[in-house]
């Protein structure tokens, strides 16, 4: 995410489909850290029972899809950027 992040920092142009795919790993990855029980949104909607039986197990799913939406929006970015779409000024010149 930090990498996507840059990406983003240094003024590279932007795609709808890149910010959406980043935005929903980032959620997904979000949800997928830390305990169930501490998950306050989870367990408002599940009870605490609920947020043990079935929350916990797919945790590590919702961090691999997280994962992997973070890196098909970070390969989309790079890829943009090797094609020549993305222009990154280095000391007031185009590059």
């Amino acid at each position: 995410m930090g990498l996507l992040a840059a990406t983003f920092a240094a003024g590279w142009g932007s795609s709808s489909a890149v910010a959406r795919s980043g935005l929903g790993g980032s959620t997904l990855a979000t949800f997928a850290v830390g305990c169930a029980i501490c998950n306050k949104l989870v367990v408002s909607i599940l009870g605490v029972s609920g947020a043990l039986t079935y929350f916990a197990p797919v945790q590590p799913a919702l961090g691999a899809a997280g994962l992997a939406l973070a890196g098909w929006a970070l390969a989309i970015r790079m890829r943009s950027l090797d094609a020549g779409k993305c222009r990154i000024e280095v000391d007031g010149a185009s590059a």
